[in-house]
């Protein structure tokens, strides 16, 4: 048989599968027991979480187990919307979404929530145009997609953070869409660090390492030594145009002259 459903459901790696039916089998109690075997699979539970918490660079505390992706789903929307109806009850979704997110849209509806869902063209996606076509200034949420299609687009998209986490909004741009004056606009109106994300590779690959051995700080952000050109550049920042080649030669092969 040929299976064409992998993105609904994917078979389990072999080696995720020897680990899971080790706990099966040794640590099957309920973590919220209070006997011993109880504290032992709330203590693995514990190490789990901290140990994605870390992969992931966000708090142990955010990372939240589901039993299923439709469980995840209805708990972020159905959440987000309650936290912020302050703000607005207007919320876009496709017309063609999982159905955890039907399910939750509906549920919002029947508290009061205007819930629009958007058609998809001929490829099988909401435009951007769709979506500013029906925003206004309640809207509070808008699926994935929609962000999706900025990026393929070339768009910035600023993504806000939570106000007990660092509170702070960041500029993020396909690396591939980067111009000489959206690298500009960042350094002139974001007033931060210009960054673009690289594999431990192509680290090791530049010779790039860590700012520090020991991080210390609240996310453990991995951030490398900063860079800069070797040539042509005199007044401790690239001139005009340079930005968007260095940042296009950092994500591919070879070694550029920084």
């Amino acid at each position: 048989m040929i299976y064409f459903d992998n993105s609904s459901t994917t078979s389990v790696a072999p080696e995720v599968l020897d680990v899971y039916k080790q706990v099966l089998s040794d640590v099957y109690a309920n973590p919220d027991s209070l006997h011993a075997l109880g504290r032992k699979a709330s203590s693995l539970m514990e190490k789990s979480r901290v140990l994605i918490a870390g992969y992931l660079h966000v708090k142990p505390q955010e990372i939240i187990f589901t039993g299923s992706a439709s469980e995840a789903n209805t708990m972020a929307v159905v959440g987000y919307a309650l936290a912020n109806q302050s703000r607005g009850k207007h919320i876009l979704i496709s017309c063609v979404e999982h159905p955890s997110l039907d399910h939750s849209a509906d549920f919002l509806s029947e508290l009061g929530f205007e819930v629009e869902k958007m058609p998809i063209n001929e490829e099988g996606i909401v435009t951007a145009q769709e979506v500013q076509k029906r925003m206004s200034k309640d809207t509070i949420l808008s699926s994935i997609e929609d962000a999706v299609e900025d990026f393929r687009q070339g768009k910035f998209l600023i993504v806000v953070d939570d106000e007990d986490r660092e509170n702070e909004g960041d500029f993020i741009i396909a690396a591939e869409a980067i111009t000489p004056e959206k690298v500009n606009f960042m350094l002139a109106n974001g007033r931060g660090v210009l960054c673009a994300p690289i594999t431990m590779q192509r680290c090791e690959e530049l010779n790039l390492y860590r700012q520090v051995n020991h991080n210390t700080s609240m996310l453990g952000t991995p951030f490398t030594v900063t860079i800069d050109k070797l040539e042509g550049c005199t007044t401790g920042r690239l001139r005009y145009g340079l930005w968007p080649i260095l940042l296009r030669r950092l994500r591919h092969s070879g070694v550029p002259d920084i």
